[in-house]
């Protein structure tokens, strides 16, 4: 089975039945998310240096030089630190990320103050 997936826009008019430049297919339609583990951090180190390599932020605080081997090392620094509140979901091949924290609980209604 294949899933076709179109990136972005429409296909023109004129275009109809064939299926525009930036049109990708995937031999397979099920993808699994789990939880990362520690084998999986340098892939996904090397997947999060990928798409933050031209972020403006990342880019200020890394030199140009041996800039691929900085960031990765950052994001697995990074990464490591987030490891023990199990919050890094991957896809099997690690191509696909999600890192977030859950946010501390907040206060109760009955303990704050009127």
């Amino acid at each position: 089975m294949t899933v076709s997936v179109l990136l972005q826009g429409a296909p023109r008019p004129g275009d109809w039945g064939r299926p525009p430049p930036n049109f990708v297919e995937y031999p397979d339609p099920m993808t699994t998310v789990r939880l990362a583990t520690l084998k999986d951090l340098s892939q996904i180190s090397l997947t999060q240096m990928r798409a933050f390599h031209d972020d403006p932020l990342i880019t200020w605080m890394l030199p140009p030089d041996d800039f691929e081997r900085r960031a990765t090392l950052l994001f697995d620094c990074l990464l490591r630190a987030s490891m023990i509140h199990e919050s890094i979901y991957t896809t099997d091949d690690c191509v696909c990320t999600a890192t977030w924290r859950r946010p501390k609980p907040g206060p109760s209604r009955r303990n704050r103050s009127e």
